[in-house]
């Protein structure tokens, strides 16, 4: 029996200006007409928050394997927030982006230093470029690495696929695949209705292929290995507050490929809701991981705490452990769990 433990979040929006609010997601509209020239403007991040973060989740990190983050690392792809991000997960950014609000001399710790692997991935507002957040910007890989990993050599590109990332963690004589695909639109006219490119992500067919023969390729490799899946976006994801504008178009494109692929678990966020559930009709599970550190009054900040069993490179159960902010108590507290098992 293997165990893999893993530490996710997602959707941290850093930025050079923390504390940032649209006015319009602020629902403030008359500050919004007095600054209509930031309306694309998204929110950034609780520097608050961001400080108590690695902390937090380094209590929490006793024999995890990994720290994934699957998504919008940063409030948009412009060099400066690009910048900002990488310093507050791994430093050796340009000075001018270490976070303002540290004094002279003080250093905050990075998240890469949480866990023994570090995974990250794009989402949509990593790929936003110029005052209108149009898709897709290409500055990410000149910041994260064209890995996706800061050069630690721990993350590979797929044979044929730009689009698609993996990374193999060892725990003793067990293996584990993460592969992470980026669905973020690849041009604006892909998108559903008006204003959709801001949030909407696409199963393109030829990632979804991808993705497949690269999980069986990863098994003819490693005959025992647990393959698990990373997208920014959820499928099916069913909540009020996430609407047209948020959705994964093609779903079900994603959901067949899983299928096909024996892939029983894809891990995401976008919605800043954490949530894990089990598609309908489908044996596929869904993990998708709240934010952190978001900036806004409706947020619920919040990261999982994931447990994966498997025996054989066949999953047998997963626990998922919300874990959410205290503000009276400045730090995360668990407040909630599911576990799905997968009987063989």
């Amino acid at each position: 029996m293997a165990t893999f433990k893993l530490l996710h979040v997602s959707d941290l929006h850093f930025a050079v200006e923390s504390g940032y609010g649209n006015n319009c997601i602020e629902h403030h509209y008359i500050d919004l007409l007095l600054d209509w020239k930031n309306r694309y403007r998204p929110n950034t991040y609780s520097a608050r928050i961001a400080t108590n973060l690695p902390k937090v989740l380094t209590d929490h990190s006793t024999d995890v394997d990994a720290l994934l983050i699957t998504g919008d690392l940063a409030t948009t792809g412009s060099q400066s927030d690009l910048n900002t991000a990488r310093e507050w997960i791994a430093g050796n950014a340009a000075a001018k982006h270490i976070p303002r609000y540290l004094h002279q001399g003080e250093v905050a710790q990075k998240l890469a230093t949480v866990a023994k692997t570090l995974i990250l991935m794009p989402g949509n507002h990593d790929r936003y470029q110029g005052p209108k957040s149009i898709p897709r910007s290409a500055l990410f890989e000149s910041v994260f690495g064209n890995h996706w990993d800061l050069g630690s050599g721990k993350t590979l590109p797929a044979r044929n696929a730009p689009e698609i990332r993996k990374t193999i963690i060892q725990n003793g004589d067990d293996w584990l695949i993460v592969l992470c695909a980026d669905l973020s639109l690849r041009k604006k006219i892909d998108q559903n209705g008006m204003w959709g490119y801001l949030g909407q992500g696409s199963s393109y067919q030829d990632i979804c292929d991808e993705m497949v023969r690269e999980t069986q390729f990863c098994r003819a490799m490693y005959p025992q290995i647990l393959v698990v899946w990373a997208t920014h976006f959820p499928p099916k994801f069913d909540h009020k507050k996430v609407g047209s504008r948020l959705r994964l178009l093609d779903e079900d494109k994603l959901l067949i490929a899983a299928t096909a692929a024996e892939v029983r678990v894809i891990f995401s966020g976008h919605t800043h809701i954490s949530k894990a559930y089990q598609v309908p009709g489908s044996r596929v599970v869904v993990v998708c991981a709240g934010t952190p550190i978001a900036f806004g009054k409706d947020e619920n900040q919040s990261f999982n705490a994931v447990t994966l069993n498997a025996d054989r490179g066949r999953l047998t159960d997963i626990s998922v452990v919300c874990c959410s902010w205290q503000d009276k108590l400045a730090t995360f507290k668990p407040s909630g769990g599911s576990k799905f098992l997968f009987p063989q």
